[in-house]
């Protein structure tokens, strides 16, 4: 199974974005910060994390920071570069001062918030050989809603998580198993 590293400071975004990725049948591994999320890449490895979603401004380690130090961590291992792609509500046009840094730090793509599945899919048959593949098998089956949205925690309410994305439950930490075959796992406090 093909597993995405999500790491963003936001619960709900965490919650939304793992939403989406286990509804393309894809395992998850969530961090908090750019430390954390350095920490499960170094764990867990290149073999195991496919992809990693990366938020840019983060407490402890931003993105910049942690996407720097997967490419290093990478070129001392000898693993080949997993597609990092920063995943936030910053300027991220073509040219722009945001998308420069996010290139000189290591990252392959940039997505801005908020995104929805079908531009999600989108970006991971990109970066994620196969998983198109996968997605039509499970649509000939029945595959799911295309008009979910990635919202960032102000706008989808995250206090109260008013608008049905999840629960306070949610964003505790977690071990869990998901529909299928599908599971995540989170290293945040509360």
């Amino acid at each position: 199974m093909s597993t995405v590293l999500v790491v963003d400071d936001q619960p709900i975004n965490r919650v939304v974005i793992t939403r989406l990725l286990r509804s393309l049948h894809l395992d998850v591994i969530e961090a908090c910060d750019g430390q954390q999320g350095l920490q499960q890449y170094l764990q867990h490895g290149r073999s195991t994390i496919v992809c990693v979603l990366l938020d840019l401004m983060m407490p402890v380690l931003d993105g910049f920071n942690a996407a720097v130090s997967m490419r290093s961590a990478e070129s001392q291992h000898g693993w080949l570069p997993v597609p990092i792609v920063a995943f936030t509500s910053e300027d991220v046009r073509h040219g722009s001062p945001t998308w420069h840094q996010c290139m000189r730090s290591g990252f392959n793509d940039i997505v801005p918030k908020p995104m929805d599945k079908q531009h999600a899919t989108q970006l991971l048959f990109r970066w994620l050989p196969g998983l198109r593949e996968r997605q039509a098998d499970s649509s000939s089956s029945g595959g799911s809603d295309n008009n979910t949205v990635l919202r960032s925690c102000s706008e989808a309410g995250c206090s109260k998580h008013s608008q049905g994305i999840g629960s306070e439950d949610e964003c505790a930490p977690r071990r869990s198993v998901g529909r299928g075959s599908s599971s995540s796992s989170s290293v945040c406090s509360g």
